[in-house]
Order: structure tokens, then sequence, then C-alpha cells
């Protein structure tokens, strides 16, 4: 779904990238990915002209990739001790 995004995004169409963001978003489990989406969703938002909407989304995008950075640390250690 997060490809079909980038490519609807890539080809102008922002309401579609919009909407298939939103619905990456639902289907996603994993951190990382999360960080993409919420990356291009705030990057949409800015283009679009919502400063606040894209603030807030790309804090949280800020936020989801020092918890997946720290999850991904973690899982790296567990294995070594």
């Amino acid at each position: 779904m997060f490809e079909a995004a980038q490519a609807a995004w890539l080809a102008g169409h922002a309401d579609r990238a919009d909407e298939r963001l939103a619905e990456a978003r639902e289907l996603s489990l994993d951190p990382a990915l999360n960080v993409e989406i919420d990356r291009l969703r705030g990057h949409a938002a800015l283009r679009s002209g919502n400063a606040r909407a894209a603030y807030d989304v790309l804090l949280e995008a800020a936020d989801g990739a020092q918890a997946a950075e720290t999850l991904t640390q973690a899982t790296g250690h567990a294995g070594t001790e």
C-alpha cells in the first residue's frame, strides 16, 4: 500500500496518495515503515499548504523514528547478552 501511495504522490495525485497513506498506516505493524509513511504524509501536508498538519505528522514521525531506533538497538543487543 505504501508503494502505491508513493507512486500516486510521484504522479501528482496528492489526494490518492493521502488515501493510500492513511490505509497503509492503519495496516502497518512495522515501526520503521510507519515512520516512512508519516514522513511522506507530513511532506504531502506541507506541500498542500497545511503547515499545522504537516508539523503534527512530522513530529509523530520523529517520535516514531526514535522508537524504531531504540527497538532495533534493543533487539540487536538482546541476542548478544
